[in-house]
């Protein structure tokens, strides 16, 4: 820490232990206050009611408070052109679509080529139809697929090249065909069982045939389906990449026609761009320069390229 700041703050500049210390009780150590810029002094720098250690914009009492997940999450979209880099102008920054309590998707809604983003809430869907703002009577709205607690997934199910919606609940997957609705087990689809109550859900054309297919991550480990919804030992494919605590993300990275798989480790984006589903140091894509280590990460083909690119939900 600069003798100025610890000046400033009453801290001895002579005494270099002082940098882990506490001075206000918030959790934070007086170096970190210093870096992330809040007074060291005052357990909540901004005055919002939440305590510097659990605020993700400490200095923006603007700012909504905490969620359901107890993350910060505004409703703002950054996505990447492709460089995995943010560039101020160029990127695309969407902050009128969505709300905190929300949960991000993102999908070719209407066929055009292009990802358009959406959010989940509590059982209602709001889908963008491309212009990166809610509009009332024209951006699709529907309430009747999916509850409350489910985890929303998206995907092609049928091959037409648009992307519908479905829901993930402990272990069973409830995929629309394409109305917005529920029509029940025979019309919409429903795979009983493909993973494990707390996996994590995920989708994607693993065989380039044009058609989006389950899959579920479980603490590093991968397990993806070859397209008849249920577990072939031997036959499904198991991927290792990854680690406990990151987020898994798909995508088609080199444009080949088929996805593959990454995860996003608190602001670091870790592509199996090879595709063979194991991390391959040297070859495989390590990313560093769009997100920060709250951010959720969203991916699609926002330009139409046929590759997927990067983006967050924040």
């Amino acid at each position: 820490m600069p003798d100025s700041f610890e000046q400033a703050n009453g801290f001895d500049s002579g005494n270099p232990g002082d940098a882990q210390l506490d001075a206000d009780g918030d959790g934070l150590t007086n170096l970190k206050e210093y870096v992330r810029g809040t007074d060291p002094r005052n357990p909540d720098s901004d005055a919002d009611g939440v305590w510097d250690s659990a605020d993700q914009a400490p200095r923006d009492a603007g700012r909504p408070k905490m969620n359901m997940q107890g993350r910060h999450l505004y409703g703002f979209w950054y996505l990447d052109n492709g460089n995995v880099s943010w560039d101020a102008g160029i990127d695309t920054a969407v902050t009128g679509f969505g709300a905190p309590f929300d949960r991000p998707v993102t999908g070719d809604w209407n066929g055009d080529g292009k990802t358009e983003v959406g959010t989940f809430r509590q059982g209602q869907w709001f889908l963008d139809n491309g212009n990166g703002q809610w509009d009332n009577g024209i951006d699709s709205a529907f309430d009747n697929f999916g509850a409350a607690d489910d985890i929303p997934v998206t995907g092609d199910w049928n091959g037409d090249g648009k992307t519908t919606v479905g829901t993930y609940r402990r272990g069973a997957w409830y995929l629309d065909n394409g109305n917005g609705q529920w029509d029940g087990p025979g019309v919409d689809t429903v795979i009983a069982s493909f993973g494990a109550a707390d996996d994590v859900p995920v989708t994607g054309d693993w065989n380039g045939d044009g058609k989006s297919q389950v899959g579920t991550y479980r603490q590093g480990t991968w397990f993806l389906d070859n397209g008849n919804g249920q577990w072939d030992a031997g036959i499904d494919k198991v991927c290792h990449f990854g680690a406990v605590g990151d987020i898994p993300v798909t995508g088609d990275w080199n444009g080949d026609g088929k996805t593959q798989i990454g995860v996003y480790r608190r602001g670091t984006l870790y592509v199996d761009t090879n595709g063979n589903g194991e991390w391959d140091s040297g070859i495989d894509a390590v990313h560093t320069g769009f997100g920060s280590p709250d951010d959720i990460p969203v991916t699609g083909d926002w330009n139409g390229d046929g590759k997927s690119k990067i983006g967050m939900w924040r």
